[in-house]
């Protein structure tokens, strides 16, 4: 017995001198690669029925060049040079999405369906099923959007809760880039809570990963070790520099559960413009009226709050009534607001229509008020892929149209025609004509767009207009528009 015991130790001892592999598969290092091999494939196994691609027929819209322009912001060097776009963005409609219901509704990208003709949608299930898809509701500001298939043996993806995912912790991303379908890459959460990461003046907050996202995965999923959703996989910062960022999912669920009992989202806010305590290059831009010493002076001894800077046009009543430029505000409902980011984080994750107790430091004095949310109405894409049609422009302006600049020809927005707009009198000027062929209409530029801003500058009046597009370089400018009841914008270069 003890012959044949040293024998098989000997034999052994043999093989695996002949074949190191199998003394490394069972080291512990060994051990701890094949498990972990074996999870990432369980994540693969799991969350790949779930993930359907998403493709559409561009429906060229005037005025909805957002898409191509905001696609740009992330194919720059770091000077700021534009590169080409890649081949696979010269079709945008495609891209990815996942189960989210059993009963068929899919979550996806708002930039995977814009300017998409509606009866193109298609989804193409991971069982191969191809099949027509209607929208149930798409949102701008927060880009998410909803579909509706009718299918059966649907899976849906496991969601999880993005709150509790921790920076260093493990991510996957599947989807389609480049039309190669359910490619599977992985990383870690780099950060959580990113803003300031697109020109997009709506609050934003996005999960940072070094897992690979590149054009195609926007849409679909981004999860955890255990295959639960953590994200939208939504914008990708430059090729080939390891930068993607997903929303959250409980910030995309929640816009999703509003949108499939409602059609729509309904976006909570104050209607006031707010600047960080904190900012204080802002806050002067803001207080032209103040010097650097009385902007210290009304600020300097707070160390935190979210300073009132303006009313907008539609704000409430109550909230004008409660709030005064220059108030401070420190609290809602009994948590503090650090900076203007924590305060539409707060405000983005209440209901229209719920009453706030906001604590106020006015001249010294804290004082509480209360205001309620309410729906903010601009920006939303009701139940529809592509951007409202442009207003005709009403004949009611005395004003003549201009000489054509750029090929636009414009009028004074007066009283009568800014209440047939539901506009403000002298808050921009009419587009009355667009030369085709023309720049402006390059542009996409429409027949009763609302031109409220040349860059930077206001515009009133059409002499406002005229002089500022006399500065335009060849670069180009952006111009903010009002259509209908969004707002936008266009790139012109005269």
């Amino acid at each position: 017995m003890r012959f044949l015991t040293s024998l098989l130790a000997g034999g052994l001892f043999a093989v695996t001198a002949l074949f190191p592999s199998i003394a490394e598969a069972q080291s512990p290092e060994g051990v701890l690669a094949r498990s972990l091999s074996k999870a990432f494939g369980d994540v693969y196994e799991k969350v790949s029925p779930s993930v359907v691609v998403i493709e559409a027929q561009r429906m060229p819209v005037a005025g909805s060049g957002g898409s191509q322009q905001m696609l740009q912001y992330f194919f720059q060097t770091p000077q700021g040079r534009t590169l080409p776009l890649p081949d696979a963005f010269e079709n945008p409609n495609q891209g990815s999405g996942f189960v989210l219901t059993a009963d068929g509704y899919i979550l996806t990208n708002n930039h995977v369906l814009e300017d998409a003709d509606p009866a193109s949608i298609s989804v193409t299930l991971h069982d191969g099923r191809t099949m027509s898809a209607v929208l149930v509701g798409a949102d701008a500001p927060s880009d998410i959007a909803v579909l509706k298939i009718e299918a059966a043996d649907l899976v849906p993806a496991e969601i999880g809760d993005s709150d509790k995912a921790r920076v260093g912790e493990f991510a996957f991303a599947l989807g389609s880039p480049y039309d190669l379908r359910y490619t599977f890459t992985f990383g870690v959460i780099g950060a959580k809570g990113r803003n300031n990461i697109t020109p997009n003046p709506d609050y934003e907050e996005y999960i940072q990963t070094d897992a690979a996202i590149n054009p195609g995965n926007s849409g679909g999923p981004l999860v955890d070790v255990d295959g639960r959703v953590i994200g939208v996989n939504t914008l990708i910062r430059g090729m080939n520099r390891g930068l993607g960022f997903a929303i959250p999912i409980n910030m995309a669920t929640n816009v999703a559960s509003q949108m499939i009992a409602e059609g729509r989202f309904m976006r909570p806010w104050l209607g006031i413009g707010i600047i960080g305590v904190e900012e204080l290059d802002s806050l002067a831009m803001a207080f032209p009226q103040l010097t650097s010493a009385d902007i210290a002076q009304m600020f300097g001894k707070l160390e935190q709050g979210v300073v009132v800077s303006s009313f907008d046009q539609r704000s409430p009543e109550t909230t004008r009534r409660n709030l005064r430029v220059g108030d401070v505000i420190l609290r809602v409902d009994g948590n503090d607001v650090a900076t203007s980011r924590d305060l539409q984080r707060v405000i983005v994750n209440t209901r229209v229509g719920q009453d706030l107790s906001l604590d106020v430091w006015r001249s010294g004095t804290v004082l509480t008020v209360q205001i309620p949310t309410t729906e903010r109405s601009d920006g939303i894409i009701r139940a529809a892929l592509t951007s409202p049609n442009p207003a005709p422009a009403p004949n009611l302006s005395p004003t003549p149209a201009i000489t054509p600049i750029a090929g636009v020809e414009v009028c004074e927005l007066t009283e009568e025609v800014a209440q047939t707009l539901s506009l403000r009198p002298n808050s921009g000027v009419l587009v009355t004509r667009v030369e085709p062929g023309s720049a402006a209409d390059m542009a996409q530029i429409a027949e009763g767009d609302v031109i409220t801003s040349v860059g930077s500058r206001p515009i009133r009046k059409v002499e406002d207009f005229v002089q500022s597009l006399r500065k335009v370089g060849d670069s180009g400018v952006m111009l903010h528009i009002n259509r209908g009841d969004r707002r936008t914008f266009a790139i012109l270069k005269p």
